[in-house]
């Protein structure tokens, strides 16, 4: 992981890497209304409008 990036929630795709509440998180879904995460754990749902990215070295967002 090289840092982060502020995407718009439409623009994640499932196995994204998302950083949320200090927390990285592995976007399982997202429609209209919510984004689906998951960690090994846990999983929630938001309706942010930005989410961050985790993205490697290239600059591109970090799919699993």
């Amino acid at each position: 992981m090289y840092g982060t990036a502020i995407f718009p929630r439409t623009a994640v795709v499932p196995g994204m890497l998302i950083k949320h509440n200090e927390k990285y998180w592995r976007a399982s879904a997202n429609n209209e209304k919510w984004l689906y995460l998951r960690s090994l754990s846990e999983a929630i749902r938001i309706n942010n409008c930005k989410v961050e990215v985790a993205l490697t070295r290239r600059g591109l967002p970090d799919i699993i």
